[in-house]
Parts: C-alpha cells; structure tokens; sequence
C-alpha cells in the first residue's frame, strides 16, 4: 500500500499522528538533541544513580518522583522543561507539519509543533486530553496532547494531566476521555491517517486501533526510519502499512509545504457516504439463497432490486408495498419536501428505502446513503453542492443525524432529495424532534404499519413463491390471508418471526442459533449486547469499540471476525464497517430469546451499565444510553415466569447505585412499572411517590412522564383488582391523564395508550359494578372523549380512531 498522495492530503480531511522519533532530531534549549524514550530514560536513573536495566520510562519516571519525595513533581517538571522546550527544528520537520492536516495527535510533550507553526506562520489550536472535544476551526488545525504538553508543565499540572508514570499512566485520562472516542471515530472518517515516529508500543493505542476493521485499516499508515527492526514493523503492519523511509523520505513525498487553508475536493466522495448502484432490468435472477439472506440477515443485495419489486410481478426479489406510497415519494419528493418513512420495529423501512431509491435511479439520480455524521459535515455538503446531477440523500433512521439531514435540505437545491426512515413511536412521542431533523419541511410521510388488502395479498404471492410457508403451504387461499392479516396484522415483522419458528427458515434460523452458542462466553456477551443495542435501536452505539468495552471483551476485532467465521457466522453481524450491528430487528429479538435467558441477558446489561457509569458517566450520549438500558419495555417481551420476574427486580435493585439512576425520578417510575408488571401494586406506588419526591427538588421539573404513569398504575390495578368502590380512583387516573394532555399536546401516545385501559376495565367488569362505580367510570369515559375532541395535535396519533371507538363502545356498555 503507497503513502497517500499529497493532494488527498492537502485537502485538509487527513489525521497525522506524531510520536516521539518525529521530534528526534529538533534540539532544546541547551543545544542537544530532544531525548526520546530511551534517552530521557537514561537522563532519569543517572540523575538517582539507579542502573537502567529493568526499568522502563514509565517505572524510572515513578523510581525519579519517589526518590525527590515531596518535590518529586517539581523536580520532574524542571528535567522534562529542559529537554523538551525547543529551539530548532528541521527543514523535514517544518515540511511535515506545514500540511492542512484535519487533527494533529501527538504522544509527545515537547512544543516542536506549536513553534514550527508560530515561524511558519500556520493557524493552530492547541488542545489536552482535558479539554473538553470541540470542531476545528475551519481552515485551522487542531493539535491534541494526549500525554501531556510542555507549555503547560507545572508541578501542579504534571500532578493533574501528564501521563508519564507508572501510577498516571495506570489511571490514564485519555482511555476514560471522550478525546478517545473521538479519535477512534476520526479513524473511521479521515481520508488517509499517517503516523510519524511511534513504534506502537502503547498498549492503549494498539488496543484502540485492533477495535477498527482491516477495511479501515487500509488508509492506516506508519512512516518508521529505514532502520527500524523487523518485530517493529510486522506489529505496524497489523494494523496498517509500514514505512520504513525515515522523515526525509515523507518530506520529498509531500515535496511543499501547505501553510493555508485546504484545497476542497470537491469531486471526491465524502468517506461517510457510500453510493448505491442499481441495474435497471425488469426482473432479477433470484434464488431461494437470496430470499432466505435477506429474510434472516435484512441486508438488501441492491443488484437483486428490479422493476418487479416497485410492480409486484412474479419473481420479485422483495415484496412490493403500496403502489400509491411508491407514487406519492416519487412524484412529490423535492428539495425541499423530503420523504419520510416510518414503521414499528422490523416492518420493512429499510427495504422500502431502497425501493424508492431504485425508482429514483430510474430517473438518473445519483443515490448515496450516509454511513453515519461526521462531526465536520461541511465536506458532504461541498460535494453535494458541486455536484451536476440530481441526487438522493437516504438517512435509515434519521435520529442518529443530529444536523446533516437539516443542513442538506436547506441548501434548497430543487435536485437533492432526502428521503429518512425512523420508528413510528418516535413519530408518535417525538414528531417535533423528527420534524427538526428534516428543519421542519413539510415531509411526504409514508406508514408502513397499516397495509391495505392488495399489500397482503402480495405479501402472500410472495410467501407461495418463494416456499415460505414450509408445512403451512397446505393452507386455502383465504387461511394465508388470515396469518397474514389477522394472526401477523399485517406486521411483516411478525411474519418474518413465524417462518423463524415453522416456515422454511427455521432450520436455517436454528443452525445460527445453535452455532452461535458454540461461540466463547466472551463472543456471545459481544453479540449478546449488539443484538439488543440493535433491537432497542441504539445503532448509533454499536461500534465494536463501545461494545467490546462495555462488556470487558479484550480482544481485536479481527479475531471477533475469526471466530465468528469458524461457526459460519461471518454474515451476522457487519463488521466490516466497525459495527457489531445485527441489520435484522426480528432477527436481533429471536437471538436475544432463543439464545440467551433472560437472566443472562439482565447480568450482560448489568455489567455494561456498570462500566458506563465508571467510565463514560461524563458523556451525554452514553448517559442517554444507560438511561434507556433500564427501561422496563425493553425487556417485558422477554419475561415468560416468575423466575424472569424475579431476575428484573433484582437487576433494579442491584442498579439503584448506578450515578445517572439513583436522583433520576423515571427511573424508580421504571422500577414501579416492573412492580406492576407482577401486580406488586403497593410497592409500585411507593415507587412513584420516591419518582415525585425526587422530581420536587429539581428545578422546572415537568412530572407529566411520572403523572401518566401513575394513571396507568391505577387502572391497571383496576382492570386486575377490579373498580375501586367509590370510583375515585378512575376519576383520579382521568384528571391525571387530562393534566397531561393540556401540557404535553406533543406527546398524545402514551395517554392515549393509557386510556384504552378504561374499555379493558370495563369489558372485564362491567356485570359487576354497581350504580356508582358505572356512574364514574362513565364520567371519566366521557372526560376521555372530550380530552381527545379537544386536543389540537390529535390527527397525529395513527392508532386515535381505534381509540375512540373503543371508549365509545366501553361508555354504551354502562348505559
């Protein structure tokens, strides 16, 4: 693999990574070479009389500090001032630094950089580990120390931020800094990433760079000098390409220097989109192998999409959805009227994304998917504003973009189109925060969750056609309409589910389960939790580097990638781009029931919510995630007896302790819902009272979350109990739920949700109530109506009309 040429660097979306043979050959202050490891080591143990044998810098550094005793820090700090202030530098040195790099990382604590850009009159930033991640300065470097920097040593900061001795190095900063993070995620998205003098010998940074796939490790250089030994380089080599060529040999590659701003290019893809190409053809060669990857697997082969798959002729690859949303998405989607799709879990968004994309390539659009935001998106949109050619942006769920989506359809280019995909209860909870992600256009909005008659019918063609059906392909015309109308809803998610458990997927679905539990405990806890981070759609976290780290797991993912080749499991999970990312909802939720217990899985999740709290508690985005790993709904599904009941209330318990939990009122409404789920009705209101106390010491805290809550507790206590004899208590549930929907009119889901209890209590009731519990339950069941009639954002909610029937019905039954 060559070095990257100079013009990709130039264009200012390269990371160079300095270690310490780049500063070699600069000289300090007294006019003596800048010691590197071994040189500052020796300097060190001659200065304490100790013998360098045994030591190295990391333990000398500790043997110097303890030696000095209480001015141990400040003696340190004077040796590392004198050989690390700079003075000059080289003509090679001053080449190499002068190019528009992205970042600059450097393991380094002299200022050789930081001066070669002051004479050379380059703009730079200078950060620490401390600091808190930020954006470059368009057109101007950053530079990060990650052991620290000489122009802020003093005793008291060696004390705070360098990583030079054993004891400093051993609670390193940098490992539990979102700077890590953010310089993994750089790997991922640079162009090209050279390091310069650094022999890999920082177990921390091997172990980061063994988290990235080899198909990313390919863009990953090492620039060693020519006399670098054969161990080093062949450990450079496993995690990228080596170079032995010494500094001069970089210099003359990159021939000028580059002291301005970056040159655009804009012609060059952007590395976090990836064009989609289809064939234009009436119909595909399909096999029962295709259908079969894409019915376990959900990865769409795009060579297999045709014209059959938008019209539903036989031989179709997918199944084909509602003609008139294919002609609505087509037809009216423009600059500045994105389309979005939405579904419950496993409903075929993706698949109908890339349905529409085919028709839209039809038309000679280019069509690109973004991979995920890059924390500059300036370059995406550079290059879709030079682009000739109309073009559509595909984001499958468009909660993990927090500004590209917006940004893109601002641009107001009639020709680019954004088409997004996202879950219906995050349209149904949060349709704000989805409209402020497409900058609150008016979106073409399509619903996969209700199919009309002509979609079952085909999804039953498709069913025979394929052989799905396996025993059941006995069954009458009018008894497959029935599974797949009645008994799956329509739900293609439910469908895929049944053919995993009697159609002809499920010895293949069984082979994958078996070979998954031949894998180690290790391999299965990684797989474990990337099943369940992509079942919860939290695929914005299932990089492997979060997950390995999360569950304890300590080696690459290279050897992940072998072991789960060995069990024939190379397709399950998509490696490839850095992500332990399960494509298949349906697929990630029969892995997590028919592989792991429901203890198992509560221990697995118990010991990431642990590391989490030790280690990223300071982050916002992994806060957000630990808080949504204790929700009770992601593992209600799974409880099927009282032993499962029993493992969650101890997995709350033994969670309480947990620092983004235990002041959090939702989540002891989160312990009360588990209660309630096993009708433990008294605890589950202590629960709530402790939600509403916590709740009062926080300022403006809004408890319309808890209030809903406690209504659903109270009539779910009714339904199980019975009315209470007064019927105060449904009253009360009513005014509770009313309250909410006059302060939260954005949120209708939940106490609707809540509300259809009320036609459950009456239904299993009704010929036992007396005069007076009829009489207030019909006052809340006309409350109800009223609150619905009156609400202004009730055209939202897809399920209302169901609702309302529901409770008229339930309000006639009492007459």
């Amino acid at each position: 693999m060559q070095l990257p040429e100079a013009t990709t660097i130039e264009a200012g979306t390269s990371i160079l990574f300095l270690g310490a043979g780049f500063s070699a050959e600069a000289k300090n202050f007294a006019n003596v070479a800048i010691k590197d490891v071994e040189g500052l080591k020796k300097l060190l143990l001659d200065e304490i009389g100790e013998p360098v044998d045994g030591y190295d810098l990391e333990s000398a550094a500790e043997e110097y500090v303890r030696y000095h005793g209480e001015k141990g820090a400040e003696k340190v700090t004077q040796a590392l001032h004198a050989n690390f202030r700079s003075k000059t530098y080289t003509n090679e040195q001053r080449l190499i630094v002068c190019q528009p790099w992205y970042r600059i990382y450097t393991t380094n604590y002299d200022d050789v950089i930081e001066n070669i850009c002051a004479e050379e009159k380059k703009q730079i930033t200078t950060i620490e580990i401390s600091d808190p991640v930020s954006v470059p300065i368009p057109d101007t470097t950053q530079l990060i120390h990650i052991y620290g920097n000489i122009t802020r040593a003093s005793a008291d900061e060696f004390k705070r931020h360098f990583l030079l001795t054993e004891s400093q190095r051993d609670n390193s900063p940098f490992i539990k800094s979102p700077w890590l993070r953010r310089f993994h995620d750089d790997l991922l998205t640079a162009r090209s990433v050279i390091f310069v003098g650094f022999s890999l010998n920082d177990i921390d940074l091997r172990r980061l760079l063994g988290t990235l796939p080899r198909e990313v490790l390919t863009k990953v250089h090492f620039v060693e000098r020519p006399s670098a030994k054969k161990p080093i380089l062949n450990r450079m080599n496993k995690y990228g390409t080596a170079h032995p060529i010494g500094l001069d040999a970089l210099a003359a590659h990159l021939s000028v220097k580059r002291t301005g701003a970056p040159v655009r290019q804009y012609a060059a893809m952007p590395m976090l989109l990836k064009e989609l190409n289809f064939s234009q053809q009436l119909t595909s060669p399909v096999s029962s192998k295709d259908v079969e990857s894409l019915m376990i697997s959900g990865d769409v082969n795009l060579n297999k999409i045709a014209q059959a798959d938008i019209s539903g002729a036989p031989g179709s690859y997918t199944i084909s959805r509602s003609k008139n949303a294919y002609l609505r998405a087509v037809k009216n989607a423009a600059g500045d009227r994105p389309i979005l799709v939405h579904s419950d879990i496993g409903n075929g968004k993706t698949v109908f994304a890339h349905q529409i994309a085919y028709q839209f390539s039809q038309r000679n659009f280019r069509v690109f998917r973004a991979e995920r935001e890059p924390e500059n998106i300036g370059e995406i949109l550079s290059f879709l504003q030079a682009l000739d050619e109309p073009a559509l942006l595909i984001f499958d769920d468009v909660m993990k973009f927090s500004s590209l989506p917006e940004a893109i359809i601002r641009m107001n280019r009639r020709n680019i189109v954004v088409l997004a995909t996202v879950r219906s209860i995050v349209v149904d909870t949060a349709k704000e925060r989805v409209r402020a992600r497409l900058g609150n256009a008016t979106s073409i909005e399509i619903d996969l969750n209700s199919p009309q008659r002509d979609e079952c019918e085909r999804i039953v063609t498709y069913l025979d056609q394929n052989g799905l059906l396996g025993k059941n392909a006995n069954w009458s015309p009018r008894e497959k309409m029935e599974f797949v109308q009645k008994k799956c809803g329509g739900q293609l998610r439910d469908i895929i589910l049944s053919l995993y458990e009697t159609g002809t997927l499920h010895a293949r679905v069984s082979e994958l389960l078996q070979n998954i539990q031949k894998l180690g405990k290790r391999e299965r806890d990684v797989i474990g939790l990337g099943a369940l981070l992509s079942y919860a759609d939290f695929t914005n976290m299932v990089q492997f580097s979060i997950v390995s780290d999360l569950v304890d797991y300590t080696d690459g993912i290279e050897s992940l990638r072998e072991k789960l080749s060995e069990n024939e499991l190379s397709t399950l999970v998509r490696l490839d781009t850095g992500d332990v990312l399960i494509r298949s909802p349906a697929l990630a939720f029969f892995i997590l029931t028919n592989v792991f217990s429901t203890e198992s899985i509560l221990q697995l999740v118990k010991t990431a919510l642990f590391n989490l709290d030790n280690y990223y508690c300071d982050e916002d985005d992994f806060v957000t995630l630990g808080k949504n790993l204790l929700k009770f709904s992601l593992y209600g599904p799974m409880l099927k007896n009282k032993r499962d009941n029993k493992a969650i209330e101890r997995f709350y318990d033994e969670c309480r302790t947990l620092r983004f939990a235990s002041d959090d009122p939702l989540f002891w409404v989160q312990r009360s819902i588990c209660n309630m789920h096993d009708k433990q009705f008294a605890i589950s209101y202590r629960f709530v009272e402790t939600a509403y106390a916590l709740a009062k010491k926080m300022r403006n805290y809004d408890t319309y979350q808890v209030d809903n809550h406690r209504a659903r507790l109270m009539l779910t206590q009714s339904r199980e109990e019975g009315v209470s004899e007064d019927g105060r208590r449904e009253q009360e549930a009513m005014s509770l739920l009313s309250s909410v929907l006059n302060r939260k009119d954005d949120d209708l889901y939940h106490p609707l949700s809540v509300m259809r209890l009320y036609a459950d209590i009456v239904d299993k009731w009704r010929d036992k109530l007396s005069h007076v519990q009829k009489a207030a339950l019909k006052k809340a069941l006309d409350q109800a109506i009223m609150s619905i009639g009156k609400s202004h954002q009730s055209g939202r909610f897809r399920n209302l009309p169901d609702v309302k029937r529901r409770l008229t019905d339930a309000t006639q039954q009492l007459l």
